[in-house]
């Protein structure tokens, strides 16, 4: 709901504070669980992709929707896989 309350400039700015306290919090998750090295290094690997998707997200670009969209969707596969992530790292213990 915030695209249509808020301008592209403030909504870039939640979700890069947003995407940057995700990738912060799930990598501190993974250290204090004391998981596997490999889950934090794909968790890590994980939030840099998200953030190269940010990267493409700029305020004049004619595809600002379309990248919009993919970072949407890339947030439930983050979620998702982060998930599939935990568990594994558990059973791996």
């Amino acid at each position: 709901m915030l695209p249509v309350v808020a301008t592209r400039g403030k909504v870039r700015i939640q979700m890069w504070l947003h995407t940057i306290s995700m990738v912060v919090v799930s990598l501190l998750l993974i250290y204090h669980a004391k998981l596997p090295l490999w889950s934090f290094l794909i968790t890590l690997v994980l939030g840099l992709i998200f953030i190269a998707q940010l990267f493409a997200l700029k305020d004049g670009a004619a595809n600002y929707d379309k990248v919009a969209v993919k970072i949407f969707q890339w947030s439930i596969t983050y979620l998702s896989l982060f998930s599939l992530l935990l568990i594994a790292g558990q059973l791996a213990l």
